[in-house]
């Protein structure tokens, strides 16, 4: 879990193979990102509070879009599960 550069939400990796972005102040659901083919390990959010990265058993670095909730870009390449990710 990771609160967002403002303070204003949180991320979770999950082992359902989503990352959910969750109201800090009224702990509703904001977003669900569904992508992962495996659990989800880690979840980093970037420094401008623009980005969400995720970490999974799948193998990749997933980019979300942290306002819309739009995923952006996969990274692959790994040939292990992705236990950490950091901007």
């Amino acid at each position: 879990m990771v609160w967002s550069p403002n303070g204003i939400r949180i991320a979770s990796a999950s082992y359902d193979k989503t990352v959910r972005v969750w109201d800090a102040t009224k702990g509703n659901t904001v977003f669900i990102y569904r992508g992962h083919a495996d659990r989800v390990q880690a979840v980093a959010w970037s420094p401008d509070g623009k980005r969400i990265a995720s970490a999974s058993d799948d193998c990749t670095v997933q980019v979300w879009d942290a306002t819309t909730g739009d995923h952006i870009f996969t990274y692959g390449g790994h040939t292990a599960h992705v236990t950490a990710v950091a901007w």
